[in-house]
């Protein structure tokens, strides 16, 4: 089950999807922004919002406070996958 902060993150996220494919890309990045604020822990919403504003170019933009390299730094690369569990 999802909290209410993580489910409000994955409708952002998939509203900012929708919006990017018509071609809305302001509104994209501000349901892309809001997600990452409620999923600061989701790589996966922001890995796809920085391809999708800077394909290839995951570093620091105008656009997201962080950028794919600081922010593993932050979290530390062993955080990037959940641990295994047997």
């Amino acid at each position: 089950p999802r909290t209410p902060d993580s489910a409000r993150a994955a409708a952002h996220f998939e509203l900012g999807e929708h919006l990017h494919r018509g071609g809305e890309i302001a509104g994209a990045q501000k349901h892309w922004r809001e997600a990452h604020r409620l999923a600061p822990e989701n790589w996966t919403y922001r890995r796809q919002a920085w391809q999708l504003v800077d394909p290839g170019v995951q570093g620091r933009t105008e656009i997201y406070d962080g950028s794919f390299f600081d922010d593993l730094a932050a979290s530390g690369a062993e955080n990037y996958y959940p641990p295994l569990r047997p």
